[in-house]
């Protein structure tokens, strides 16, 4: 028996399963009866639930190529939103990157639906071409959505086997898009009445790819990933308006819904073109900003301390005061995100525009000594170009102290990947990835949003 046919219930395999097995043996499924197996499945769980009830389920009623119409419009208007929003937010590099990727969780998740329930009917020699195209992008939205809910969780730490979430999401995105691409081109080549449809998707997916690791976010040079964000979104959004789906689709779309959707692009729009340039300072932060200040809070809210910046001559002065932290070094760093949730991973990773080594990042401090009543005073001058470029940010402070990545090769680690089972353990000589990001300065115990002083 097929195994999709295992998620029905035992009375509907008992009475149907024999006879859409044989169905299925004669006729390999495609995406799209994937799609309506899993629906169909969903469907007989239901009515096994509520056997007394006449109404006709709703995925029922729609059916895989109008549910996967309805997906494609979903995510073709949140990956617009997302990438505009993104790119508005001083380049992608501040403010907290979680709504970001929250939004293109949903909207691949959405594009998922779309590729199986848009699945595009050729001839069987044009199969393995139709399930590659569908399979592909969705390992790269598998990869993505893995990728983002580490971000969501741990940051920049270390997620599986060792590994940051980065390293999961940006080939996530690559394969989503590519696989995207192929998608566009099946579809062009199995269908004629929507060829354009599909060239649209394609080109957008290759120029979208070009635009996000092509660019320099920090030059202004964004152009190309705005137009590839209009052009992969609006390919998705005209495959979901196909019109021999749309025409009944749009009648169970309640008009608010539609326009709702519309008004939330243009407001996204809106919010980029008042953002901030790339490379410039946060919105609310000009250059003639010169003081800026910040309070720190434990993960219960405590205050425990400020830190303050002033524009001095050849760099910003920086003076700390805290209490109420464990007595050592501590390490404490400015963060790309301004956003300060508690464990505090919602501050990203050092702030490091110019992809430097740990003890070069911009927002590197000296390590923070704190005396045996908890208690720590600083001052000193960093060569910090403004104050406004930290405006937005968040200052962080660590439970351990900052070897700013300086370990000597004849010090050995265990890999990240190092299976612990292993003898022997493969070992890594000098600092390992954990320690180049962060000098393996521990948790984040204290966190504050870099603002203007008044």
């Amino acid at each position: 028996m097929n195994p999709l046919l295992r998620l029905y219930p035992r009375e509907w395999r008992e009475r149907y399963g024999d006879e859409v097995s044989r169905i299925l043996a004669d006729r390999p499924p495609s995406p799209a009866d994937v799609l309506d197996l899993l629906l169909g499945a969903l469907d007989a769980r239901v009515r096994a639930l509520h056997p007394t009830r006449s109404e006709v389920p709703v995925t029922a009623r729609l059916g895989p190529s109008r549910i996967g119409s309805l997906a494609a419009l979903v995510a073709g208007v949140l990956w617009i939103i997302t990438v505009l929003l993104a790119f508005g937010a001083r380049g992608g590099t501040g403010g907290s990157p979680t709504p970001f990727v929250i939004l293109l969780m949903v909207a691949s998740a959405s594009m998922l639906v779309a590729l199986f329930g848009l699945d595009v009917a050729g001839d069987g020699q044009r199969a393995r071409l139709r399930w590659s195209s569908v399979l592909l992008p969705a390992a790269g939205i598998v990869l993505t959505v893995i990728g983002g809910i580490g971000i969501v969780l741990v940051g920049d730490r270390p997620f599986i086997a060792g590994y940051v979430p980065w390293v999961f999401w940006a080939p996530g995105v690559i394969l989503l898009l590519l696989g995207s691409a192929l998608f566009g081109t099946t579809v062009a080549i199995n269908d004629g009445s929507i060829r354009w449809r599909g060239v649209l998707l394609e080109v957008g997916a290759l120029v979208q790819l070009f635009g996000l690791i092509g660019t320099d976010l920090a030059n202004d040079d964004i152009a190309i990933g705005i137009l590839g964000a209009f052009l992969f979104g609006g390919g998705w959004i005209a495959l979901g308006l196909t019109p021999n789906r749309i025409p009944r689709l749009a009648g169970r779309i309640p008009p608010a819904v539609i326009g709702g959707l519309l008004v939330v692009a243009l407001q996204a729009g809106a919010v980029y073109a008042q953002s901030p340039a790339p490379g410039s300072p946060a919105a609310g932060s000009p250059a003639t900003i010169r003081a800026a200040d910040a309070v720190l809070r434990d993960e219960a809210g405590a205050e425990r301390g400020t830190i303050a910046w002033t524009q001095a001559d050849g760099g910003v002065t920086v003076n700390v005061s805290v209490q109420g932290l464990a007595p050592g070094f501590h390490g404490f760093h400015v963060h790309a995100m301004g956003e300060c949730v508690a464990p505090f991973t919602s501050a990203g990773g050092h702030l490091n525009p110019d992809g430097s080594g740990h003890g070069h990042h911009v927002g590197d401090m000296p390590p923070l000594w704190v005396k045996a009543d908890g208690s720590a005073v600083a001052s000193f001058t960093t060569d910090l170009d403004a104050v406004a470029d930290i405006v937005g940010r968040a200052v962080v402070v660590h439970g351990g102290p900052d070897n700013l990545a300086n370990v000597p090769d004849r010090y050995l680690a265990p890999a990240p990947s190092a299976d612990p089972s292993a003898s022997p353990v493969p070992l890594v000589a000098g600092p390992d990835t954990a320690t180049l990001n962060t000098g393996d300065s521990g948790p984040r115990v204290a966190c504050g949003v870099i603002e203007p002083t008044p």
